[in-house]
C-alpha cells in the first residue's frame, strides 16, 4: 500500500513541475514576441510539459478516487 502512496505523490509533483515549467516557457514565448529565443521548438516543447502536467496531475486524482472507493 505504501509504493501505491508514493506512486501518486510522485505524480503529483512531477505534474506541478512540469505544469509550472511549461506554463513559465509560454509566459517567456508570449512575453518575448519574436526573439531569437523564441522559436518553435521551444513553444512546441512548453506545450508538451504543460499538456504532461496536466495528465500527471489528472491521473493523480484519479488513483486517489479508485482508492476513496
Amino acid at each position: 500500500m505504501a509504493s501505491i502512496f508514493k506512486k501518486n505523490i510522485t505524480n503529483l509533483i512531477s505534474g506541478i513541475i512540469f505544469l509550472a515549467f511549461g506554463f513559465y516557457r509560454l509566459y517567456q514565448y508570449l512575453t518575448l514576441g519574436t526573439d531569437a529565443a523564441s522559436s518553435p521548438i521551444r513553444l512546441v516543447i512548453a506545450l508538451v510539459f504543460f499538456g504532461y502536467g496536466i495528465y500527471a496531475i489528472y491521473t493523480y486524482f484519479k488513483k486517489l478516487k479508485e482508492e476513496q472507493a
